[in-house]
C-alpha cells in the first residue's frame, strides 16, 4: 500500500495477500490463451504469471489477460521481456499492480 499524508494512494493485492497468508501460489502461463487463464483462476491459484520473456504473449494478449482476470480473485502478473522502461511503464499504465523483472542481480 502506498501512503501519502496518511491516505492510501495505491494498493497491491498480491503484496496484501502475501502479508495476510504468508505465501501465495501461482501458475506460469506461456501460451497466449484466455481459456487457460479462466481455468487457472477457477482452480484457486492466487496469481498467473504471464511470461513475456519466453512465452507467446504479445501486447494485445496481456491487456486481454488483465481484463479477463480482473473479475476473478486471481491476479495477473506479467514477466517482462527485458528491462525496457517503456514496457514497464506501458504495463503499469495498462493497470498491472505487480510486475516480475527477469535477470535482476541486485
Amino acid at each position: 500500500m502506498l501512503l501519502c499524508a496518511g491516505k492510501e494512494l495505491m494498493s497491491n493485492r498480491l503484496v496484501e495477500r502475501i502479508g495476510a497468508k504468508g505465501h501465495v501460489v501461482g501458475v506460469l502461463a506461456q501460451i497466449d490463451n484466455l481459456l487457460s487463464l479462466e481455468v487457472a483462476a477457477s482452480s484457486g491459484f492466487d496469481f498467473v504469471l504471464l511470461d513475456l520473456q519466453h512465452g507467446l504473449w504479445n501486447v494485445d494478449g496481456v491487456v486481454s489477460a488483465l481484463r479477463a482476470l480482473d473479475s476473478t480473485d486471481c491476479i495477473a502478473v506479467p514477466r517482462l521481456s527485458g528491462h525496457l522502461p517503456q514496457e514497464i511503464l506501458w504495463l503499469l499504465d495498462s493497470g498491472y499492480e505487480s510486475i516480475v523483472a527477469p535477470m535482476v542481480d541486485t
